[in-house]
């Protein structure tokens, strides 16, 4: 048994969120879809995670993030699967924390770059500006590449 996070729509549009124990998410939303409800969103509960926030996120953390995110990126993956990926890596657990952020807002519909800002990383500034400029020209991978590169060197 493993305890899952939810958020879910009841049938007045009213968001309600809550914790489940169940052998899989696909129980959770079963569950929840026969109470009626909408079901928005199911993440595995971590509870190591909580400890491990007080941590402080290193430059070093961002880089192994970005380069694996650019690794799957350049393999074919597409940016949404990659970045839920990404979100359940073995990562410093904000990093965790942002890239769920990151994949929810793509979700929504927000670009790459929109969904960088929000997320709260401290990343530099020449990384939003070569993330706008791949997904202007539609070469992501690339650009991430080079904002991975740049990180390195600058370490």
């Amino acid at each position: 048994m493993h305890e899952y996070e939810y958020e879910v729509a009841d049938r007045n549009g009213q968001l309600l969120r809550g914790r489940l124990q169940a052998d899989s998410a696909r129980d959770v939303i079963r569950q929840l879809s026969e109470d009626g409800q909408t079901v928005i969103e199911v993440t595995e509960h971590h509870a190591s995670l909580e400890g491990g926030l007080h941590r402080r996120l290193k430059a070093q953390d961002l880089m192994m993030g970005f380069h694996e995110l650019t690794i799957l990126l350049e393999s074919g993956v597409a940016l949404g699967d990659a970045v839920l990926a990404q979100s359940r890596g073995s990562y410093h657990p904000r990093l965790n924390l942002a890239f769920t952020s990151i994949s929810k807002d793509l979700m929504r519909g927000e670009n790459l770059l929109t969904a960088l800002q929000a997320s709260g990383l401290a990343l530099p500034e020449y990384v939003y500006h070569l993330v706008e400029a791949g997904e202007i020209s539609g070469r992501l991978a690339h650009s991430l590449r080079q904002a991975v590169d740049q990180m390195e060197y600058d370490q």
